[in-house]
């Protein structure tokens, strides 16, 4: 049986940007504009650091307030909610190496939301089968 800890953190930003490939035409590429962007992260883990906590809320709040009333474009080339959802997972991921999940949503609008997600699992994996092959290689070269 596995017993985890589940944290949800939730935030709202205001920030700017404007898409920038040239490959997007529509009117988000012609002009800056802002969002009211409700952030929210997910943390699935079986540790608590050294004061009993997941990770302390306000560690969140600063990654995610950093681009409080910014333009995501002075941050980010091509500054989609897509990008920044994976960024702020990537960074959360920094600080919680040993997470099992790590989800970030970015709500661009109500009707409207990306999900970027990490999971230990698939990269434990994905580590595991590096040191297996490395091993391989290892055993090859000394029976050469």
């Amino acid at each position: 049986m596995r017993r985890n800890f589940v944290l949800h953190y939730e935030t709202t930003i205001a920030a700017a940007h404007r898409l920038t490939k040239d490959v997007y035409t529509k009117k988000c590429a012609e002009h800056t504009h802002g969002h009211s962007l409700r952030i929210v992260f997910t943390i699935v883990t079986t540790k608590l650091d050294e004061t009993d906590m997941v990770i302390d809320f306000g560690k969140l709040k600063d990654l995610a307030h950093q681009y409080d009333h910014r333009n995501l474009n002075d941050f980010f080339e091509n500054p989609t909610s897509e990008v920044l959802a994976k960024h702020l997972a990537e960074e959360v991921f920094k600080m919680l190496p040993d997470a099992e999940y790590i989800g970030v949503t970015v709500w661009e609008s109500d009707h409207s939301r990306v999900r970027y997600e990490i999971r230990n699992d698939d990269l434990t994996r994905l580590l595991n089968t590096c040191k297996q092959l490395d091993e391989s290689l290892r055993r090859k070269e000394t029976s050469q």
